[in-house]
């Protein structure tokens, strides 16, 4: 039998109890109540402390939330997604040490601290925001992740035992130095794209790194510790390396990056078997030396060095992409393993004698422009070449071989070419580029045309022959053609560019519905009205030749008569580029109509 005392007692802790239970929690901040009540499913009434241990998982992304209020009564929240909202200075409950997912990226955030004790967090994305100093608490053992790209970060304090970092991103910050902890045994990606950094010292150990991302920085020099014998990427490019040092023992890495900087010589390590892509362009080599053993090397690129000669080593037989662009090369012979080529670009050297092993039946592409070939012969068997590109050279002729099926694409601008033949069978040439040439006369074969520059050439006239039914473009600017006439069938011609010539008049023939644009500048044109036609709704239309005029100096005016006698002003005719149609709407209503033209011209000129 239970005493006064003890009765008394019990109904105090039940009442304690009671009021514990309905201890209520105020979250003030209204985008996080909403996110809070939505997870709970409790959409109004009070929260209590009861309910929010019950909650694990919160979404409140793009909720509006400014603070962060109440919610470390959270105790047992394992994901936090507070992504783009608008924190701006954050102290963050010390209570949520169950936490292994923090996303806090777009916030607008200056300053962050972290508590020490999130023993269990493994992913922390505190990407896009503001923060210019950073420290991260020690204690975080089990974190995986860690995102603090795109700040404005100058300092970054990491602590040791960082033992499970896999992935840290520091893309676009403002650093101009980083001391790495030790210990980042287990860190596979590092990415530092995008700073200022003019010194980094890469720790001894990182025996996991397979990605390192240093481009877009500011090193003058840098040295890759030994060890790294996971490493399958490796990024320098757009830095100011004068010195880089790697050391033996890179068998993993797959490619290497060191475009656009500022080194004079290079050594690389032997045993780069796995090497596919290899980027050295944008430098100023004059010279290198590649070691043996490139057996997988499918992409190299020299260009824009001061490279006047280029020894390749023997084994690049899976070599597909070869750059040399922008050097300064007076002769080349490649070596006949380069059977795998696809693309080479040889353009902008000082080339006068090059030799291309026979074999290259991959090759798509050849890129030759800019150099000084007076003479040039291409090898049999080029039956994938697509494109070809020998602009601005020093030709006098050029004898192409056949089984060029598959050529889309020939320049031979800017050269000496006074006649050219063309080889037999071309029947995929669609772009042929002849401009800036002394030819006197077009090659035959070439019905598969879409697009032909003859411009600035000696072209005194010139008959197109038939079938260019799929010409879209023609250039013929430049030349002295006294006369031309557009053969019929070129329906799909939509630009035509006759100006700088001698043409007194042009006649266009029916059909050439789809053309838009003709130029007629720079012609000794005499006016006069052609083509006259009516229009599917029955207006009047007819074509206007005559010098140009772009309505501020001149325009054209236009009258029309029933009679030949009585003339009214119909209109006027701006005749930009030499022709012009004009449209009689009111032509309907007579049984005929005659028309003239006569140019006003502004400001006085005549």
């Amino acid at each position: 039998m239970k005493t006064r005392s003890q009765i008394f007692r019990l109904l105090v802790l039940a009442g304690l109890t009671a009021v514990g239970q309905a201890q209520e929690v105020s979250i003030p901040d209204l985008g996080l109540n909403s996110a809070v009540r939505a997870a709970l499913q409790i959409p109004s009434g009070p929260l209590t402390e009861q309910d929010l241990f019950g909650l694990t998982n919160l979404e409140a992304s793009a909720s509006g939330v400014m603070s962060l209020e109440g919610l470390g009564e959270a105790y047992n929240l394992t994901t936090l997604y507070l992504g783009d909202n608008n924190l701006t200075n954050l102290t963050f409950p010390a209570s949520l040490t169950n936490l292994a997912t923090l996303d806090l990226s777009f916030n607008g955030l200056t300053n962050l601290t972290l508590p020490g004790g999130l023993a269990s967090l493994t992913r922390l994305d505190l990407g896009d925001n503001n923060l210019t100093n950073f420290a991260l608490p020690a204690g975080l053992a089990s974190l995986a992740t860690l995102d603090l790209s795109w700040n404005g970060l100058a300092g970054l304090t990491l602590p040791a035992g960082l033992t499970n970092l896999t992935w840290l991103n520091l893309y676009a910050n403002q650093l101009t130095s980083l001391l790495l902890p030790t210990g980042l045994t287990s860190l596979a990606t590092l990415d530092l794209t995008y700073n200022a950094l003019t010194n980094l010292i890469v720790p001894a150990g990182l025996s996991s790194l397979a990605t390192l991302e240093l481009d877009n920085n500011q090193l003058a020099s840098f040295t890759l510790p030994a060890g790294l014998t996971n490493l399958t990427a490796l990024d320098l490019y757009v830095n100011q390396l004068t010195n880089l040092t790697l050391p033996a023992g890179l068998t993993s890495l797959t490619t290497l990056n060191v475009d656009n900087n500022q080194l004079a010589s290079v050594t690389l390590p032997a045993g780069l078997t796995n090497l596919t892509s290899l980027g050295l362009s944008g430098n100023q080599l004059a010279g290198l030396t590649l070691p043996e053993g490139l057996t997988s090397l499918t992409s190299l690129d020299l260009s824009g060095n001061r490279l006047t000669s280029v020894a390749l080593p023997a084994g690049l037989t899976n070599l597909t992409t070869l750059d040399l662009d922008d050097n300064q090369l007076a002769s080349l012979i490649l070596p006949a393993e380069l059977t795998g080529l696809t693309s080479l670009d040889l353009s902008a050297n000082q080339l006068t004698s090059l030799i291309l092993p026979a074999g290259l039946t991959n090759l798509t592409t050849l890129d030759l422009e800019t150099n000084r070939l007076a003479s040039f012969t291409l090898p049999p068997r080029l039956t994938s070449l697509t494109s070809l590109n020998l602009a601005a050279n020093r030709l006098i002729s050029l004898a192409l071989p056949a089984g060029l099926t598959n050529l889309t694409s020939l320049d031979l601008s800017a050269n000496q070419l006074a006649n050219l033949t063309l080889a037999a069978g071309l029947t995929s040439l669609a772009t042929l580029n002849l401009s800036h040439n002394g030819l006197t006369n077009l090659p035959a074969g070439l019905t598969n045309l879409t697009t032909l520059d003859l411009s600035f050439n000696q072209l005194a006239s010139l008959a197109l022959p038939s079938g260019l039914t799929s010409l879209t473009t023609l250039d013929l600017s430049g030349n002295v053609l006294t006369n031309f006439t557009l053969p019929a069938g070129l329906t799909n011609l939509i630009w035509l560019d006759l100006s700088a010539n001698q043409l007194a008049g042009l006649a266009l023939p029916a059909g050439f519905t789809n053309l838009t644009a003709v130029d007629l500048v720079g012609n000794p044109l005499a006016l006069s009205l052609v083509s006259p036609h009516r229009t599917p709704a029955g207006a009047f239309a007819f074509t206007l030749i005559g010098q140009p005029g772009d309505g501020r100096s001149m325009y054209y005016a236009i009258f029309s008569s029933t009679n030949l006698a009585a003339w009214n002003p119909l209109g006027t005719a701006t005749n930009t580029l030499g022709v012009a149609v004009f449209t009689d709407a009111e032509a309907t209503n007579s049984p005929q109509q005659f028309y003239y033209a006569q140019p006003v011209y502004l400001g006085g000129g005549h």
